[in-house]
């Protein structure tokens, strides 16, 4: 009986150390707020002494002598100008591009960004922030409380294809929600890319040989050969893309979702530049195709 008021005891010590390291979380919230408006002003004031040598263009401050040199398509993407005025400090750099309602906030090392973070202009508040050295996409309510987690793995190829490891979602600064999608989706994005030029091509020749398609011919072997030539050249198209990571790559839409039973589903969006796109859905524990359409946009 003496062990119990032990055990009583040590939990109590737990559960005091859990509420801390809450506690801390949200401490780490306001320095890291603090942070953003601290470097915010001193930027605004670097650029306030310096203001009769820069240039000013789609929300950015960019350095006379070098801006006029550079071509017109690096102003527009500010994080990769060599013209866009900085503050530096130390072996990091920042700049500040600004919005209607909110300012994005860039750390550069060298020539690579390491983090942006979207402040709002009305109360200063932190929004989001995306650390892409640590691939960890962080959102704040308007209130300052945190919103969602998310940890990703960037495609070095396409940011829009960022493979979602982890997504949790907090209600008063606790977990509510978390999905595991590097647990659930036993098929990974790259084995699904591997086999998605045959995917592909199989269902999509079972799809148009099933539809009014085959009215046009008069044998059943006229409607699966006019089908693979239609489809052959497209299929050649995805594994290229797959392959070199060409332009027509960044085309091709995928997300990781789950369906209305909690099932895994890779969503995969295919331009066919000729009808329209293809849309897929692809069981994420079987790599099989759930799903297939052709949608023909209506002029």
């Amino acid at each position: 009986m003496k062990k119990l008021p032990l055990l009583l005891f040590l939990f109590f010590i737990q559960c005091s150390s859990q509420e801390k390291v809450t506690d801390k979380k949200y401490m780490d919230m306001e320095t890291t707020f603090q942070k953003y408006r601290d470097i915010k002003a001193r930027y605004d004031s670097l650029v306030e002494k310096n203001k009769q040598n820069l240039v000013y263009q789609n929300g950015t401050y960019f350095k006379k002598t070098l801006y006029n040199k550079e071509v017109r398509e690096k102003r527009y993407i500010p994080e990769e100008s060599a013209s866009k005025f900085i503050l530096e400090e130390g072996d990091k750099a920042y700049f500040v591009k600004n919005n209607a309602q909110h300012f994005e906030l860039y750390t550069l090392q060298g020539n690579k960004v390491l983090e942006q973070a979207s402040v709002l202009k009305n109360n200063n508040m932190v929004y989001l922030i995306n650390n892409f050295t640590e691939g960890t996409i962080v959102r704040y309510r308007n209130e300052g409380d945190l919103e969602y987690m998310i940890h990703y793995v960037e495609d070095k190829s396409d940011p829009n294809k960022r493979d979602i490891m982890l997504r949790q979602e907090f209600i008063n600064n606790k977990l509510a929600i978390e999905k595991n999608y590097k647990k659930d989706f036993e098929i990974s994005k790259e084995q699904m890319l591997k086999k998605l030029a045959d995917n592909f091509y199989h269902h999509s020749v079972s799809y148009l040989g099933s539809i009014d398609f085959r009215i046009e011919f008069n044998k059943e072997n006229d409607v699966k050969k006019a089908v693979q030539e239609t489809l052959q050249p497209l299929k050649k198209k995805i594994e290229i893309a797959i392959e070199t990571k060409n332009d027509y790559y960044k085309e091709i839409g995928i997300s990781k979702n789950y369906n209305q039973d909690g099932q895994p589903v890779y969503d995969v969006t295919i331009p066919d530049h000729f009808v329209g796109y293809w849309e897929l859905k692809i069981d994420g524990k079987t790599n099989k195709v759930i799903e297939i359409k052709l949608s023909i946009p209506v002029e």
